[in-house]
């Protein structure tokens, strides 16, 4: 059965509904909180939206311009406003870096990522 063929990493992109992607950011956003249920569902549309929001951010070589880090640092900062209040003042910085260096270490460019789905 396709299921049983399946490891841990993949069963959970299907058990929690995200993408490679998207699970990668969820889970970084759920390293340092404990959350209810409803809160874990309310981060994991934050991940979905922060990848789209992304999608404009992430230009050629936004890597090499202080101008275009900054920008998709507040692109992250602005949507990640959103998360639940479980997240105190130091906790949501420290999930802003994460993401951020993750971002950064991830995502080249326009449609370029270590991921198989580009992020455009």
């Amino acid at each position: 059965m396709f299921v049983d063929e399946l490891n841990e990493e993949e069963k959970r992109h299907i058990k929690e509904g995200l993408k490679e992607p998207e699970l990668s950011i969820f889970d970084l956003l759920c390293q340092s909180v404990a959350l209810s249920e409803k809160e874990r569902g309310t981060v994991k549309k934050l991940a979905k939206s922060l990848l789209e929001k992304l999608k404009l951010a992430l230009v050629i070589d936004w890597r090499k311009k202080q101008r275009t880090k900054a920008k998709v640092q507040k692109v992250i900062d602005d949507t990640l406003q959103e998360l639940p209040d479980s997240y105190d003042d130091n906790v949501w910085q420290d999930v802003c870096d994460k993401v951020y260096l993750h971002v950064y270490d991830k995502y080249q460019g326009v449609g370029q990522s270590v991921y198989s789905e580009a992020v455009a």
